[in-house]
């Protein structure tokens, strides 16, 4: 996995071009696309640090108290990397390897090819072979949870 910086809190996603590019290999190749998006993905996912937040008000605790964080929560800086990092592992364990180019797309080459591009918690799944896409979707259901949009119109 890349070695992504502590300081820094963005995850990789994958570039429009890449997108316009995969789009336009899928009548030369015809593939077929389906969109997935994971729910709740930056509640999904580990912390690697310690991080401690001041209670709400309103909450019955005592004045200087804070909660540690667990998870991620929306609008924390390190959610979205939290989020990549546990995609990037999961996807890994499935097979998968992320091209060098560009962090947000995921290929299978093991019988057909399968190519997952990663928009922050959607994915777009491009294949030959509708067969191999239901059982990606599959995978990737029992890593997450996810709502299955269909086919990518």
């Amino acid at each position: 996995m890349k070695n992504i910086d502590c300081n820094e809190t963005y995850a990789p996603v994958t570039c429009y071009g890449t997108i316009w590019t995969l789009l336009a290999l899928v009548p030369r190749h015809q593939w077929h696309i389906y969109q997935m998006d994971a729910k709740v993905a930056f509640l999904n996912s580990d912390l690697s640090e310690e991080i401690y937040m001041k209670t709400p008000s309103g909450s019955n605790t005592y004045d200087g108290f804070v909660w540690q964080l667990n998870y991620t929560l929306y609008g924390l800086k390190q959610a979205s990397q939290e989020w990549y990092k546990k995609i990037h592992i999961e996807l890994e364990s499935l097979g998968f390897t992320w091209s060098m180019s560009n962090h947000g797309v995921f290929k299978n080459n093991n019988r057909t090819l399968v190519i997952i591009a990663v928009y922050v918690n959607d994915f777009l799944i491009f294949s030959s072979k509708l067969n191999t896409i239901q059982h990606t979707k599959s995978e990737l259901s029992s890593c997450f949870d996810i709502k299955d949009l269909g086919d990518t119109k």
